[in-house]
């Protein structure tokens, strides 16, 4: 066909040819150049909310988490507690910076200070870095090894959980794993009260109790009747529903499972789903102000605990949760940390809060949560003896006797 196309026709087709030929190669040079798994991360120098500059060469030596995020972004605004938390919590052995795409620092500083954030905070304000990094929608993360090679990619909202792990393998045979009173294979199910002492479980059953607040553990000898918490005197599951947990209290019982948070307000005897629900987060991104399409599902629990005021406090996958009544609604517990607990207790002044892989948190109820007097059992420790997790919360450095 070309043979017997005129001159300029066959011009233009050699042009075009010439053209296509050379986008492919360009786009091929450019994908070579992006971000991915396995390769080193692309290098870059932006501007820190805080002054000055904040490079990738300045974050090698460690692992280093790099988030991009916008202030108008729903997912970012579930995720930005995730990633606080894990700072609180690893910020001594991994880096994390988040960049700000494209918006003016006013906005940035804003979503910062609306979080608590306290890493660092870049501007990407031309989309370069973004460009680089082949960013699709916003939050993205890039999880990177001490020598800046991607370890891990991270499509929208990421939990905790996934990023510890993935920090994990990037640091390699330096990363320190959390709690003892939790093993890889046997992580931590359950916490309570037991007189003025704690005991927490694994899933396996085995226990360990603490008479100073969780700072130091001592291994419990099961008796042959105990392979856990008693369930409450009268309570009945619903059909064909198995409960993680269960507490009852003046008659209004809550119980959590599989299939959400039911409410009873016989002591047990009968139940109602409680229509408490949570936004659908985790692997969503967000590629423009108008794409606010979050999804919602019932409320998933692991632990439920209830204070001496009648409210509830559920350790759930996205953090604590609370509602004042069983009514509801139930909501996020403000400045709690953002992970997947498995145990909650009440104790006089304090909430309990246990993650799977044995860490445990701490934080003094509300005076109008509180039972006055307050009863016997464990007090939180001095906070001098705590670590600052934020937002009123502290993690408690626990230590396991021989």
């Amino acid at each position: 066909m070309l043979g017997r196309a005129s001159p300029w026709a066959r011009a233009f087709a050699l042009v075009l040819l010439a053209a296509t030929a050379f986008a492919v190669f360009a786009y091929r040079e450019s994908a070579a150049e992006r971000a991915a798994v396995g390769r080193a991360a692309p290098d870059f120098a932006l501007p820190a909310l805080s002054g000055g500059t904040v490079a990738l060469a300045d974050l090698r030596g460690r692992p280093a988490v790099v988030d991009f995020f916008a202030s108008w972004c729903e997912v970012c605004e579930l995720e930005a507690p995730v990633l606080e938390t894990f700072f609180r919590r690893y910020g001594q052995e991994a880096s994390v910076v988040a960049v700000d795409w494209r918006e003016p620092a006013r906005e940035a500083r804003s979503f910062r200070d609306r979080f608590g954030l306290s890493f660092p905070v870049l501007r990407d304000a031309d989309g370069q870095a973004a460009k680089a990094y082949g960013l699709t929608g916003v939050p993205e993360s890039w999880v990177l090894a001490p020598d800046g090679t991607a370890v891990a990619h991270f499509v929208g909202g990421v939990a905790f959980e996934d990023l510890r792990d993935a920090v994990a393998r990037a640091a390699g045979a330096g990363w320190r794993e959390g709690s003892p009173l939790a093993a890889p294979d046997d992580p931590a199910a359950s916490i309570e009260v037991a007189g003025d002492g704690l005991v927490v479980r694994r899933a396996s059953g085995a226990a360990f109790e603490s008479d100073d607040g969780g700072l130091s553990w001592q291994p419990r000898a099961p008796s042959e009747a105990e392979t856990g918490p008693a369930p409450p005197s009268g309570v009945r599951p619903p059909e064909g529903v198995v409960a993680r947990a269960v507490a009852v209290a003046q008659g209004v019982a809550y119980l959590v499972s599989d299939e959400g948070v039911f409410v009873s307000v016989d002591g047990g005897r009968s139940w109602k789903p409680s229509g408490f629900r949570e936004p659908l987060a985790s692997g969503v991104a967000m590629r423009s102000p108008g794409m606010a399409m979050l999804g919602e599902e019932p409320l998933q629990a692991w632990g439920v605990a209830l204070a001496p005021s009648g409210s509830a406090y559920f350790a759930a996958r996205s953090g604590i949760w609370v509602t004042a009544g069983p009514e509801g609604p139930a909501v996020p517990l403000s400045g709690s940390p953002a992970r997947a607990f498995r145990g909650l207790a009440v104790s006089g002044d304090a909430l309990w809060a246990l993650a799977p892989d044995g860490d445990l948190y701490v934080t003094r109820l509300p005076a109008s949560q509180r039972a006055h007097p307050a009863p016997a059992g464990p007090r939180m420790p001095d906070a001098g003896r705590l670590v600052d997790a934020g937002g009123g919360w502290y993690r408690v450095p626990v230590a396991v006797g021989p």
